[in-house]
């Protein structure tokens, strides 16, 4: 094939074909879904096999796999070639910088689609890669940039060119590159039983390898990987191989895949925004109608908005962590030091992407921890009212499979609208006589409880597991004259007293339970 491609310094003439087909050696069933991109696939599929009959306008040609490092966005081009049966082509070191190719690799792809009959995958690999308008300085560059986008456009037909382009910064790609891709799926970090499926992969003599691994220790494995990816998984295995063989070895021990999971950082965990939670209902002490309450509401809704208000230290977020660990769902946790910018509404699109991401990992806790750092305070004109306006909005229409907690100290700094959009508000007041003798029982079971309470009733948990670990700290012995000098010291809470006006003034659902109950049983 001879295609002659003009350029501003004259003529440049190509014997044969630029492009060579790459080798996928990979099956769908060395490949891991996840459950939320199984019908993203699937319409990815019947688009390319059935592409005839959407006609020239419609139909995706263009796809962009979006997602952290590792979590299989180049693997999955390769399956999706393997299993459409087309050739895979890798074009990404001719669509970037000053690339004086662009037109023929696209010449050329369509000429083998057409020669083929089936079509071909071009795959451009971290699309981020490519120039950005807004810091091109070099024409050259602004050439070829033009260049490919009227490429990906269809500047000429397109028909059986399907374009899949990857990239872990969707967000840093220029506006005209993004556009051009009709389709965008995220790629997302697996859940355990993703977790156990890729490593059965891998484990499984994959590549011809000789080692042998137990179910029951894949199992324990993807148990604790909690933020790993495939990439990580797959080097865990490799470590644990290594340290198995030198004590020559094939059989795989537990101790062999602990080690290669503390040599191995979990890649998810640097990218997301989501924390493993590690506890369940019955780890929070004491606040059983509060618990009972939320329970109910996450067994009756699939998604819901709920303020957790009263004074620090009272387990407010703890109860959020609860929840999700209690039922098996992703955890979120946000604190307005974490998303806040020195720019003007970009704090405001961070809350957004964030939204977004909670949708795509439901079912999925969301809480932000000190929502008043979030939103324009009540009395208060600053920056923030953009992303109040916005947050109240999806406080009013949560999406799916979302559960929003909001928690708070000073519920009063919030403005009344804001406060109204919560169907639930739920009071966490100090821990009862009863809560906190529970408490000192099990973070100091070596002092009289009640002594203890005598000293001081007024502290929240907080107040008492620091405490403990002051005296676990300091290396003091764990008499009852050590915890009364300790706990003598702490203060009283002023802001607890002020409660019982907010508590009229914004609502309590813990209280309205209490009193239907008691009424209830009265009658």
């Amino acid at each position: 094939m001879n295609v002659i491609t003009n350029m501003k310094k004259g003529k440049q003439k190509f014997d044969g074909e630029l492009l060579k087909p790459s080798d996928v050696n990979v099956s769908p069933e060395e490949y891991y879904v996840h459950p939320k991109l199984e019908e993203d696939f699937e319409d990815l599929k019947t688009t390319v096999r059935e592409i005839k009959d959407f006609g020239s306008e419609m139909g995706a040609r263009n796809y962009l796999f979006s997602g952290p490092p590792g979590t299989g966005k180049t693997l999955a081009g390769r399956v999706l070639s393997a299993e459409l049966e087309l050739p895979f082509y890798d074009i990404t070191s001719f669509v970037k910088g000053q690339s004086p190719h662009i037109n023929q690799v696209f010449d050329e792809l369509r000429m083998i689609a057409e020669s083929n009959g089936k079509g071909v995958l071009a795959f451009i690999d971290e699309v981020e890669g490519l120039s950005n308008s807004d810091n091109i300085v070099d024409p050259l560059q602004y050439q070829a940039l033009t260049q490919v986008l009227s490429q990906l456009d269809g500047v000429k037909n397109n028909q059986g060119v399907f374009v899949v382009g990857t990239t872990n910064r969707p967000n840093d790609l220029d506006e005209a590159v993004r556009s051009r891709f009709s389709e965008e799926i995220e790629f997302l970090p697996p859940d355990k039983n993703g977790r156990y499926e890729i490593l059965k992969i891998h484990a499984n003599g994959k590549g011809g390898h000789k080692f042998e691994v137990s179910t029951e220790n894949l199992m324990k494995l993807a148990e604790k990987s909690y933020g790993y990816v495939g990439r990580d998984l797959k080097q865990v295995l490799n470590r644990a191989f290594v340290r198995a063989k030198r004590d020559n070895r094939t059989t795989v021990s537990s101790d062999d895949l602990e080690y290669g999971l503390k040599k191995t950082k979990p890649g998810a965990i640097r990218d997301m925004p989501f924390v493993e939670p590690k506890i369940k209902l019955d780890d929070v002490i004491g606040y059983e109608d509060n618990k009972m309450l939320l329970q109910s509401i996450f067994e009756r809704c699939n998604e819901s908005v709920m303020l957790l208000y009263g004074p620090k230290g009272t387990g407010k977020t703890w109860m959020a962590e609860a929840l999700a660990g209690e039922f098996g769902y992703n955890f979120i946790l946000l604190k307005g030091s974490e998303l806040e910018s020195k720019w003007v509404g970009e704090s405001k699109d961070n809350i957004e992407r964030v939204i977004r991401k909670a949708k795509q990992l439901s079912p999925c806790v969301l809480c932000f921890d000190e929502i008043s750092s979030f939103v324009e305070r009540r009395g208060v004109l600053s920056h923030k009212d953009s992303q109040t306006g916005y947050l109240q909005s999806v406080l009013s229409r949560p999406p799916e499979g979302v559960y929003i907690i909001g928690t708070d100290n000073n519920p009063d700094f919030l403005k009344g609208p804001f406060i109204d959009r919560f169907v639930h508000k739920l009071f966490f007041g100090l821990p009862t006589r009863e809560e906190q003798l529970l408490l000192w029982s099990l973070y100091a079971s070596e002092v009289d409880a009640e002594k203890l309470v005598t000293v001081n009733d007024k502290l929240s948990c907080r107040d008492i597991v620091h405490a403990c670990k002051k005296i676990e700290n300091y290396g003091l012995p764990k008499t009852f004259e050590v915890f009364e000098r300790i706990i003598q010291g702490i203060p009283e809470d002023q802001d607890s007293r002020k409660y019982e006006q907010v508590i009229k003034l914004i609502g309590d659902d813990v209280r309205d339970y209490q009193a239907i109950k008691k009424f209830k049983e009265e009658k």
